[in-house]
């Protein structure tokens, strides 16, 4: 067969093709391409009638990272939830929280306020200092658990919690 009424008889052939497939659409119903899952991302609310100002971000599996402004009190709170956990509610915890930028960990300490729920028990400014400056991530250790969270959009969500308070990066 000659190049040219070969590439006749290939276009002829998708031509074809392109029509069955076109016709074999109309016959059946679209179904829409489910849409990836959005990525996890930290995000400031204001919680309506408490009066609170909050920067979370949540794994899917509910562990929760978050800084809470009690806009009434002007306290700042960092509180972590982690679901596998089972503490012991009263009682003291070890926290340290390291950034992937090679600053020093930052060792702290927490108050368990139910057995999956740990509230950092001092003033959390050098704690939020030390995860801002995470390049990537930041590691909280919280007893036996620790979590790595994106340091990507954390300054930006937490910058209205700290106005809140009337404190500031």
């Amino acid at each position: 067969m000659r190049p040219v009424l070969f590439a006749a008889a290939a276009l002829a052939g998708v031509m074809m093709t392109s029509a069955a497939q076109a016709r074999q659409a109309h016959a059946s119903p679209i179904h829409p391409v489910p849409l990836p899952p959005q990525k996890s991302e930290w995000h400031t609310n204001a919680i309506p009638g408490a009066g609170d100002v909050v920067a979370s971000f949540k794994h899917t599996d509910g562990a929760e990272l978050s800084v809470i402004c009690d806009t009434d009190s002007k306290r700042l709170t960092i509180a972590f939830q982690e679901p596998r956990a089972k503490w012991t509610a009263g009682q003291g915890i070890d926290v340290i929280t390291l950034p992937d930028s090679g600053q020093q960990p930052s060792p702290s300490g927490g108050f368990v306020t139910s057995p999956t729920e740990v509230v950092l028990k001092h003033d959390p400014s050098f704690d939020l200092w030390t995860m801002a400056q995470a390049n990537g991530s930041f590691k909280l250790s919280v007893g036996d658990f620790a979590r790595v969270f994106p340091a990507a959009n954390f300054r930006n969500a937490v910058a209205p919690v700290l106005q809140a308070c009337g404190n500031h990066w």
